[in-house]
């Protein structure tokens, strides 16, 4: 079990990229809108076993496979959230 976030969007509430690997499920990845309050515990989240990603924040996108399709990034540039 695997969990690596990157930061995509600096702001009020940032925006991580969250991929998820694990050797029960596929591999998953998320963008999630992180709650300022809830970010602390998010980043410690990251370091433990698996964990709902909504419980953090809003998820914006979120699929299976290691990478995004190209029209989730597109969408989320347009609507300004990544």
């Amino acid at each position: 079990m695997n969990h690596e976030a990157r930061i995509i969007a600096n702001r009020k509430e940032p925006v991580y990229f969250v991929k998820y690997d694990s050797e029960v499920s596929s591999p998953r990845w998320f963008y999630l809108q992180v709650s300022q309050i809830k970010e602390r515990a998010f980043l410690s989240a990251l370091k433990k076993t698996p964990f709902d990603c909504g419980d953090y924040g809003k998820v914006l996108a979120s699929g299976y496979g290691t990478q995004p399709p190209e029209h989730v990034e597109v969408r989320l540039k347009e609507e300004g959230l990544i």
